[in-house]
Parts: C-alpha cells; sequence; structure tokens
C-alpha cells in the first residue's frame, strides 16, 4: 500500500512539473513534435462547454461529446448490476470501435488542412522537443 502510494506521488510531481515547464500543454504529442493530436482541443471544448458556450467547444473539437459517450458506454458495460444489452453490443462491436477511430482520423484531417499551423487549436508549436534536440544537434 505504501509502495502504491509513493509511486503515485512521485507520478504526481513528476505530471506537476511537466505541466509547468510546457506551459500548461497537456498534449504529450503536441510538446514532442509541435503537430497537434487528433485529440487537441478536448479539453479545451470540455471547458467551453462546463461554461455553456456550446459553440466555442464545437470550435475546439466537433467531436467532444465522443469521448464521453464512450466512457458511459465503459462505465455501465463493467458494472455488474447494471445489465443494458445495447450496451454490451455496441461495447462489443468492432464496427463500432472501428467507426470511432475513422472518425476521429477524418476530423483530424479535415481539422489540420483548415487550421494548421496557425490557427488553433491546431496550431504548431515552435517550441517542441523535437526541435528542439535538432537544434541542439545542429549546434554541435
Amino acid at each position: 500500500m505504501r509502495r502504491r502510494l509513493k509511486t503515485s506521488l512521485i507520478i504526481l510531481v513528476l505530471f506537476i512539473i511537466y505541466f509547468l515547464l510546457n506551459h500548461g500543454n497537456l498534449c504529450y504529442f503536441k510538446t514532442l513534435t509541435g503537430v497537434p493530436c487528433p485529440g487537441c482541443g478536448l479539453t479545451r471544448a470540455y471547458l467551453y462547454l462546463l461554461k455553456g458556450e456550446i459553440r466555442e467547444a464545437f470550435y475546439f473539437h466537433p467531436l467532444f461529446l465522443v469521448p464521453f459517450i464512450i466512457f458511459l458506454i465503459l462505465i455501465i458495460n463493467y458494472q455488474p448490476y447494471i445489465k443494458i444489452g445495447i450496451v454490451k453490443k455496441i461495447y462489443e462491436s468492432k464496427s463500432f470501435w472501428i467507426s470511432i477511430f475513422v472518425l476521429f482520423i477524418t476530423v483530424y484531417i479535415v481539422r489540420m488542412i483548415v487550421f494548421f499551423p496557425d490557427v488553433e487549436p491546431m496550431k504548431f508549436n515552435e517550441n517542441n522537443l523535437l526541435s528542439n534536440i535538432l537544434k541542439l544537434i545542429h549546434l554541435l
């Protein structure tokens, strides 16, 4: 039990340090490469949804409701006292998961074409780790 708590605290401290060093950027992919990931904008979409600004939520990520629906499917599926047949069928459906994946990739490609590299949320992160490493190698 103590070991688990210690490990959790170490992970929490590392996450806080990472968050502070990356100026609040939570996306590891964008921090590493500078290129936004298919989920970029989801956090801001949820923040706007909480404020009741649905239009802005859709702007930052048009699929912001999909992860919430997936979360509900997972929660309901793993509750032994809740039996909903349709949820089990959806959870076990390969075509459902493939469709979600294809949908996210399609929306990602469209957003990259429309917004990348200058418009939030698909803005290029010039201070990414890969570019900084390449600059250091070039200086050597």
